[in-house]
């Protein structure tokens, strides 16, 4: 999912029943003729009998976050039906009609977003910017939530930062007809109808519909996985120009085989898009959608690294929960007033625990990275709060802070629950068997949020499990990782470990602001007599001064190469030379215990599909 990781509204609604369920709001969106890496819209409607409101949403299904959608909206204007100009309204007047359809509960920022529009409107027009501007690491939201144009090259579509919805249309029909450069191929799993090789049209039943299936326009990189009665299409976009589609498709294929055979079986979609902006730069990050997944990863050594599998099973395992198993408060989604659940811990927790069983069982990851993960997760265990409080409150500001450990804790609170249920039911259980409980009592329908723990203490038939979620799920204990790696023969060790030596006095350690890039210096003395703070600006590289675009190319810098930096406002060249002393720390490496038993190692069989 989620994996990080940021976001406003601009909320856009339609006062009144102004719509009939009939009724259709057509889009036109121009792809082709592009200014500033900003996209034309315009939405046409019959005239109505009352006052508009038009908003984009809050967020969407799969973050939980103010998105900032209206931070993308540029030269908002209103049309009559002869077509000339009309006024946005202001003052009293827009007070009022905020008053009547419970809009004045925004906050005062978001209501300064809202668009208010006379009954005599018959069309709106914007231009939408995107969030990524290529090569200046210039990024506005988190990217697979929002929008990236590169002209004639690629546009990636998340709908909720295109189109608004009105007040009461949400449930209508959406017409959307995208005008494209001919080279193109979109990607999307909403209904299409190609007219030609320069324009499209695509359908939606509603605005939910439409939002929880974006469009993934690029070149030809596709390629595709059949599985059961599952089409899965893998289509890329490469800031270097290389293609990838097959390879990373032919590594997902016995991933897939186990989702739709396996975790998924019975509600695997029949297709399914996973839509991957590759950039040059250091990147991560995905968002799931019912249908499809929305990636943006760092090219570089992108096939031989496990986080490629581990991100798209985790997306593709979101299917099982939450886009099925879910209570009213997820599958109800409410885009401008959404309501919070108690249970992140599963929907993103247990999937990421999920989908790393996945991989070990398909042999595609080994039990030496779930290990690992553990080990990197490990200080996250001992943080003290209760994770269905901080679910419940997740929108306000103290509580967002915490959303990144769904993915740490959460995924060391679902292995932990795994070995309780599996030590409680004497090896009958396991948290997976809950899981598909659940899936089959809820494929069709929403569990209660408040009921859903007491649900799952029922499925495991032992009372004893609730003193688990008293204390590490609803409670404020931290998790004792150690006694759960114990029954699987494993503790955690700190281990001293050597890395390369240093350039020239710099660690080999970025940071960033803006497009800016810093190197880290151990000490305000740099090499040779620059005397200068302990982030030292870089101004170019091998007098290349595209320092951002280039950046991946300070980790691989050899004998002979130099950097020119800022120190003390004067521009320094600095030649690199290689130092030749190790820099010593401590890591937390999960290592096996000296003594084990056959019912630990039996465990660690079951867990990780591996041998001991």
């Amino acid at each position: 999912m989620k994996l990080s990781i940021i976001c406003i509204l601009l909320s856009i609604f339609i006062c009144g029943n102004l719509y009939s369920q009939n009724d259709t709001i057509e889009v036109i969106i121009d792809l082709k003729n592009i200014k500033d890496d900003k996209v034309n819209v315009v939405l046409n409607f019959s005239q109505k009998k009352t006052k508009q409101v038009y908003a984009l949403p809050y967020t969407i299904p799969g973050t939980y976050e103010n998105l900032e959608y209206a931070k993308f909206i540029n030269d908002f204007q209103v049309y009559g039906a002869d077509d000339k100009k009309n006024i946005l309204l202001f003052g009293d007047e827009k007070t009022e009609l905020l008053q009547k359809y419970g809009l004045d509960q925004l906050e005062t920022d978001r209501i300064k977003e809202l668009f208010v529009f006379p009954e005599t409107t018959r069309s709106i027009k914007y231009s939408v910017d995107d969030a990524y501007d290529r090569g200046k690491n210039s990024v506005k939201n988190f990217i697979p939530e929002a929008c990236v144009f590169v002209k004639d090259e690629l546009f990636q579509l998340n709908w909720g930062a295109v189109i608004g919805s009105f007040n009461s249309t949400i449930h209508n029909f959406y017409k959307i007809s995208v005008i494209k450069p001919k080279n193109l191929y979109g990607a999307t799993t909403l209904d299409k109808l190609v007219i030609n090789d320069t324009l499209e049209v695509l359908y939606a039943d509603n605005y939910y519909d439409l939002i929880d299936q974006p469009a993934f326009y690029a070149g030809a990189d596709t390629s595709s996985i059949s599985v059961n009665n599952s089409i899965f299409e893998v289509v890329v976009f490469s800031e270097d120009g290389h293609f990838y589609a097959d390879k990373i498709a032919s590594k997902l294929e016995p991933v897939l085989k186990t989702a739709c055979n396996k975790y998924l079986k019975g509600i695997a979609p029949e297709k399914y898009i996973f839509m991957y902006y590759l950039t040059t730069g250091g990147a991560m990050g995905a968002l799931e959608h019912k249908t499809s997944s929305v990636y943006f990863l760092s090219a570089r050594k992108l096939l031989e690294r496990s986080d490629l599998l581990a991100i798209s099973a985790h997306e593709v395992l979101h299917v099982l929960t939450p886009l099925t198993v879910c209570s009213s408060e997820i599958g109800d989604f409410d885009a401008n007033f959404p309501s919070t659940s108690k249970h992140l811990w599963m929907y993103e927790g247990v999937t990421e625990y999920l989908s790393q069983l996945m991989l070990m069982e398909t042999d595609t990851v080994y039990s030496s990275y779930f290990l690992k993960t553990i080990g990197w997760n490990s200080r996250d265990a001992k943080k003290k709060f209760s994770m269905t409080k901080m679910s419940d409150n997740i929108y306000q500001k103290k509580w967002s802070r915490k959303y990144g450990t769904v993915y740490t804790k959460g995924a060391l609170t679902a292995f932990a629950l795994d070995v309780e249920i599996y030590s409680m039911t004497n090896g009958k259980m396991r948290l997976f068997d809950v899981m598909m409980e659940l899936k089959s009592r809820y494929q069709d329908s929403y569990f209660s949020d408040d009921e859903l723990i007491n649900e799952i203490i029922e499925i495991v038939g032992d009372p004893n499990i609730s003193t688990f979620f008293n204390r590490y799920i609803s409670g404020r204990k931290a998790l004792p990782l150690k006694k759960y790696l114990y029954e699987i023969g494993y503790e955690i060790k700190h281990v001293k470990v050597e890395k390369d030596g240093l350039w020239d006095g710099f660690k080999k350690r970025i940071s960033f602001k803006g497009s800016r890039v810093f190197m880290r210096s151990p000490s305000k003395k740099v090499y040779g007599n620059l005397k200068c703070g302990r982030n030292i600006e870089v101004l170019s590289i091998n007098g290349n001064t595209e320092v951002f675009e280039n950046r991946m190319k300070l980790f691989s810098l050899k004998e002979g190469d130099y950097i020119e930096c800022l120190c003390n406002g004067e521009r320094k060249k600095v030649e690199i030379r290689m130092q030749e002393r190790k820099h010593k720390y401590l890591v937390k490496k999960v290592v096996k215990l000296e003594e084990s038993n056959e019912k630990q190692k039996t465990l660690f069989k079951e867990i990780t599909k591996s041998e001991w």
